[in-house]
């Protein structure tokens, strides 16, 4: 999984890479700068149910950076192996926005949402 997730690593690649894996091992090589929140969950949630479905061992392998909504993926494994020189970011959830005082409160409610999840 290396890029930005909802651009480079979408959900419906992941789904494609593992879709004739047939192990009881896995390990993902991770790097990426974070990107769609969204698409990150629905990420996490698949591989969590995959990993479920077939009784299978994940290790994370970080290389270089592994930041935002990257870094949460994770957390599902069984290993998480930081390689020396790598790095991972994690922070509340952040947006850049416009709008109006209402739409700017949703916004920041939207946020809380995220960054308690």
């Amino acid at each position: 999984m290396f890029g930005e997730i909802g651009w480079e690593v979408t959900l419906n690649s992941v789904i494609a890479d593992l879709k004739d894996y047939k192990g009881t091992e896995l390990t993902i090589n991770i790097s990426g700068p974070g990107g769609y929140v969204d698409e990150a969950f629905a990420i996490y949630s698949y591989l969590n149910q995959w990993k479920k479905d077939n009784s299978a061992k994940i290790t994370f392998n970080i290389i270089g950076t592994c930041a935002s909504c990257d870094s949460f993926i994770p957390m599902i494994g069984d290993e998480i192996v930081v390689n020396s020189g790598s790095r991972m970011m994690i922070h509340l959830a952040s947006a850049f926005t416009g709008g109006n005082a209402d739409e700017l409160r949703k916004m920041a409610d939207d946020l809380e949402s995220y960054s308690n999840q």
